[in-house]
C-alpha cells in the first residue's frame, strides 16, 4: 500500500507545484513557459485519473468475478488495431513496433475486446516507457490449446525477486535503477486480473539482450 500512497502523492505534489508556479510567476513567464506548465498539469492529471480508474477496477473486482462482454474476435486483427493506435499515441517517441504473427492460423477467439485491448495497451506502455530503444516486438502464436501473446522491449532487466511482486497491486518492490518501474504495479495488476478471468496466465521474463518480455495466454 505504500507504493500506492507514494504514487498518488507524487501526482498530487506535481500538480500542486506546477499550479503554484503559474500562480506566483504568471507575469514573468513567456507564453511557451506557460504552455509547458499547463502541459505538465494535464499530463499528471491524466496519470492521476488513470490510476484512480485502475484502483477502482481492482477494488471492484477483488471479491467478485469480472463481468465480461464476450464476442467472437480475430485476435490477430485486434493486435493490428492496437498497434496502429499505439503508433499514433507514441508518435513523438519514434515508436517502431514489429510483429510476428503466423499465417494460415485461425485466430478467432471468444473474448471481451475492450478488456484484452486494455491489457495490450498497458503492456505496450510498459515496454515503451522502459526501453532503451523505441523498437518493440509483438508476437502471436498458438501453443497447444492456447494463444500466446508476447511483447518484448530492449529495456532494463528485472531482477527475479521483482518479477514475483510485479503483478501484485501496491506491493511491487523493484530494485531496478529505473524508479518508474515500481509505479506500474497497478497497471500490471489490472492485466493479471483480466487474464486470470479467462483462466489464462501472464508472466515476464528477461531476454538475452537485457530487455524484458511479457507473455500472456488465452484459451482457444
Amino acid at each position: 500500500m505504500s507504493n500506492l500512497t507514494y504514487r498518488l502523492n507524487n501526482f498530487i505534489n506535481n500538480l500542486t507545484a506546477t499550479a503554484k508556479v503559474l500562480l506566483n510567476l504568471w507575469e514573468d513567464l513567456s507564453d511557451n513557459e506557460r504552455y509547458h506548465q499547463f502541459y505538465i498539469i494535464v499530463k499528471f492529471s491524466d496519470k492521476l485519473n488513470y490510476s484512480v480508474n485502475d484502483i477502482s477496477f481492482l477494488i471492484k473486482n477483488t471479491a467478485q468475478t469480472i463481468s465480461l462482454n464476450c464476442s467472437k474476435i480475430n485476435l490477430a486483427e485486434l493486435i493490428n488495431e492496437v498497434i496502429a493506435q499505439s503508433k499514433i499515441f507514441y508518435l513523438n517517441n519514434g515508436l517502431w513496433i514489429n510483429k510476428e504473427i503466423a499465417n494460415n492460423v485461425d485466430y478467432t477467439i471468444l473474448i471481451d475486446k475492450k478488456m484484452i485491448s486494455k491489457v495490450l495497451k498497458k503492456l505496450i506502455a510498459y515496454s515503451v516507457n522502459h526501453s532503451v530503444s523505441p523498437n518493440i516486438l509483438i508476437s502471436l502464436k498458438k501453443v497447444n490449446y492456447f494463444f500466446q501473446i508476447s511483447i518484448q522491449n530492449q529495456g532494463l532487466e528485472i531482477k527475479d525477486i521483482d518479477t514475483r511482486d510485479l503483478f501484485v497491486p501496491f506491493e511491487s518492490n523493484s530494485s531496478s535503477s529505473n524508479n518508474d518501474i515500481g509505479d506500474l504495479d497497478i497497471d500490471l495488476a489490472v492485466c493479471k486480473k483480466i487474464i486470470k478471468a479467462y483462466n489464462g496466465k501472464i508472466w515476464v521474463e528477461n531476454t538475452s539482450d537485457k530487455g524484458t518480455t511479457f507473455y500472456f495466454t488465452l484459451p482457444c
